[in-house]
């Protein structure tokens, strides 16, 4: 993963990353384990991505086909499974929340042959339990097809909260903390 030289902040939710170049033929840029830019040339990328007004999206770059961290280690996970052959009416999508299953979602059943949830993110060494029940016109479940995961990710970007920043009048320098 390429470390970042510079970040600036153009305007609220305008920002420039920088990095040294490392002769790549071309790097990739990834926020949350999705690539949202493929080739970018240059030893910097110009962000805009919605929501980052106050702080930095927490970008990384890698050169060519190296994997960022947020791809190797999801901050979510994407299940699938195959529609039932007995004419579901709809799928219930459930999480066990402490130790309750707790429905989340629910899907009409469109015809599809296959279909795809994704999770919000998950919380970082943690083990996420998922479940998904196909149901008929009258309301009967089928058996539950269970997900299981160990979640295992990049630490949350800190927030402003989390960063203090001041100026030391004595030394003239710029003090960031993490308190």
């Amino acid at each position: 993963m390429i470390q970042f030289t510079s970040i600036v902040q153009f305007q609220p939710g305008q920002w420039r990353f920088d990095w040294v170049d490392t002769a790549a033929t071309y790097y990739r840029v990834v926020l949350n384990g999705q690539v949202i830019e493929e080739s970018v040339l240059n030893n910097y990328y110009l962000s805009t991505v919605p929501g980052f007004s106050q702080l930095p999206p927490p970008l990384e770059v890698v050169e060519e086909t190296e994997l960022a961290l947020t791809e190797q280690y999801p901050l979510s996970i994407t299940f699938q499974w195959y529609a039932t052959s007995s004419g579901a009416y709809d799928y219930v999508i459930q999480q066990k929340v402490l130790g309750v299953w707790t429905t989340k979602n629910v899907l009409l059943a469109t015809g599809r042959w296959v279909y795809t949830v994704t999770t919000p993110f998950l919380e970082d060494q943690s083990t996420a339990e998922w479940r998904v029940l196909a149901r008929n016109s009258i309301g009967d479940l089928s058996d539950p097809l269970a997900f299981k995961r160990h979640i295992v990710r990049p630490p949350n970007q800190p927030t402003s909260a989390d960063i203090v920043v001041g100026y030391d009048e004595g030394s003239g320098d710029l003090v960031i903390d993490a308190p």
